[in-house]
């Protein structure tokens, strides 16, 4: 399922040259159950891995004695365990202060003037995809896109909270035009409803998936400039119709999905309220605070969206998921493509696209089936529409650490070439950063130990993910049913999905490549 461990050079050109949110209802209630949990069940199953097992071929050749059979065994019985554990947890443990979800009316000074840096930015990186380096690896728009932005930026979310944000050069360029032309923020010529706004982003982010996945050139420089700046009309369009507020919390795909993971950060603020002895008196609140939190904690005090916002969560999950699944030797023997006579990327277009749709659509179905039987087997003490709502949440650990392990590699080794690409950013001869004569360093890719130790991180992140992924829905559950025993039966549907699906990712990055 990760970007494979092969000689990064090769990856990279075959990469370019393939083809020769909120709603109006209330939040659920903030709780949280021991947050070491899952901690401690990945703990045990990285200590109950053996040093040696049976071979693995890994990506193209290079050869590694890893325990993959055994790690999918270990990997699986390790979220079985947290389900188990999380049977015994019958009480919310609340939060001690009241946390912060709202968003300022009006875009902070700041904001706005970081988001101008950011339109600058953004415009300077589609001159030197038109202008620069035809090179893939030596123009900074491919290696800014692909590499800082959707892989670093993403993860940077779960770590920092909301960046977009702050540096959105979308909604940058939106308020230029506003300036210009004088429209005011607050009257939007069209209202995006949460109904219809988060169907159009995961639409949004389904064609950025199929652009990178399955169109020809998805890193020519060019190629990719053509795309970014047609994304910029549509999403500075967007913004200018339906109001900066509602189209990038339901409408834009990259702000919507970067606001759900940065609920995933281990900080939060938080404003202590000094209660009064004198129940006449009005509580005191304190200036906010930073205080640290358990990762993953925030998705229960989160508001909840409108239902249809799982389906940008579960966009997001099968992109990665078929970008791993699509270069097998299962998937290529499916379709009868020998990986020695490969003709191109062309020739898996069709066959690509169709597949990408497909399991999307089955991550749909999936989980939507998981909530229908929810919904039966508990007593449908609420409507559908609100548990695939509250529990489409608790996906958002998984999603994204298939992010980060399927794009681990690509980042060690491409983050050195966006650093060698500033320097010379328009093919001039120049060295504005120094690092224009830097070698790239991809020796640890050829280095069993260091190759092992990539692998045993990339597992690790995936079971930690799913782990967590199972206490926040657990939490959820408690929450939302009046019985804990009507809470255990009904997660019992997506619990299994969850097993399965670990199961599945820890295959997909054991399985070797053919392409």
């Amino acid at each position: 399922m990760a970007d494979r461990i092969s000689s990064p050079a090769l990856s990279s050109w075959r990469r370019a040259n393939r083809g020769d949110v909120s709603g109006t209802r209330p939040s659920i209630d903030s709780r949280w159950c021991p947050p070491c949990l899952p901690v401690l069940v990945a703990l045990l199953f990285i200590a109950a891995l053996p040093d040696t097992a049976a071979a693995h071929a890994a990506d193209r050749g290079y050869i590694l004695l890893l325990p993959t059979t055994l790690t999918i065994v270990g990997g699986t019985l390790a979220v079985i365990l947290t389900v188990v554990l999380c049977l015994f947890i019958k009480r919310h443990r609340p939060l001690s202060d009241t946390v912060n979800n709202t968003e300022p009316a009006e875009t902070p000074l700041t904001a706005q003037v970081l988001r101008s840096i950011g339109a600058v930015i953004l415009l300077w990186l589609l001159v030197t995809g038109f202008r620069g380096n035809p090179d893939p690896l030596s123009n900074p728009l491919p290696l800014t896109v692909w590499t800082l932005w959707w892989v670093l930026l993403t993860a940077a979310h779960a770590i920092f909270g909301r960046l977009w944000y702050w540096i959105d050069p979308f909604a940058g360029i939106a308020s230029g035009v506003r300036l210009v032309t004088g429209q005011r923020t607050g009257n939007p010529r069209v209202n995006l409803t949460p109904a219809v706004g988060y169907p159009i982003a995961a639409l949004g982010l389904l064609g950025f998936g199929w652009f990178e996945l399955v169109s020809l050139q998805p890193e020519d420089p060019p190629t990719l400039a053509i795309a970014v700046l047609c994304y910029t009309v549509f999403s500075v369009s967007g913004n200018l119709l339906c109001g900066e507020h509602a189209w990038r919390r339901h409408g834009d795909a990259f702000a919507v999905f970067f606001d759900f993971i940065a609920t995933l950060k281990p900080w939060v603020y938080r404003t202590p309220i000094n209660q009064c002895n004198d129940p006449g008196d009005t509580p005191i609140h304190q200036p906010r605070k930073l205080a640290l939190t358990w990762p993953a904690s925030q998705v229960l005090s989160q508001p909840v969206p409108h239902w249809t916002a799982c389906l940008v969560i579960l966009v997001a999950l099968s992109l990665v998921s078929f970008d791993g699944l699509n270069k097998t030797f299962w998937w290529l023997h499916l379709h009868e493509i020998n990986p020695l006579a490969f003709a191109g990327r062309s020739s898996m277009t069709l066959i690509n696209s169709v597949g990408l749709v497909v399991f999307a659509s089955a991550l749909l179905l999936a989980f939507l089936l998981t909530q229908w039987f929810a919904w039966l087997i508990s007593g449908r003490q609420t409507t559908l529409a609100h548990g695939v709502a509250v529990f489409g949440l608790s996906l958002l650990p998984i999603s994204l650490a298939y992010h980060v392990a399927h794009y681990l590699t690509l980042a060690l080794v491409n983050g050195q070439y966006w650093l060698k690409a500033l320097a010379d950013p328009l093919a001039m001869g120049w060295n504005l950063t120094g690092f224009a004569n830097h070698t790239v360093t991809t020796s640890f890719l050829s280095n069993h130990h260091a190759v092992e130790i990539i692998w045993y991180l990339q597992t690790t992140l995936i079971v930690v993910g799913h782990c967590l992924a199972v206490v926040v829905s657990h939490q959820m559950a408690l929450t939302l049913y009046d019985k804990h025993r009507t809470a255990i039966i009904a997660q019992l549907p997506l619990t299994v999905l969850m097993v399965f699906f670990t199961a599945f990712g820890l295959w997909l990055l054991s399985a070797p490549t053919g392409l």
